[in-house]
């Protein structure tokens, strides 16, 4: 299984149903999208069901929470609004990487 860490307030998508508690369990619920930053992925941001984050494939990967979803359309919604506020933020980084990396840097990890 991944290891999940959260971030203190994570982007939660209005459809997502259920107590804010039972996303930091331990364990990925099966039928949410996670918003991700993986610490060695080469991928800026990634869009991750549940039910994929226990398989072997994920096992021991390391993932920053940023947003989560209960349908896959308020995960691309929540990805929008990441999306919008780097081309917004005036700031000059090179990639949507390095603003991710910045936002984590100035975001208190669970």
């Amino acid at each position: 299984m991944a290891v999940l860490e959260f971030i203190s307030r994570p982007y939660i998508a209005a459809e997502t149903v259920g107590s804010e508690g039972a996303f930091y369990s331990g364990a990925p619920v099966d039928e949410l999208y996670y918003l991700c930053i993986g610490t060695r992925s080469k991928f800026a941001l990634e869009i991750i069901k549940g039910e994929e984050l226990v398989k072997p494939f994920y096992n021991k990967k390391h993932f920053c929470v940023i947003g989560i979803a209960g349908r896959r359309a308020g995960a691309f919604e929540i990805t929008r609004h990441i999306f919008e506020k780097f081309i917004l933020s005036g700031q000059r980084f090179e990639t949507l990487k390095d603003y991710l990396q910045d936002f984590l840097e100035n975001t208190y990890v669970d």
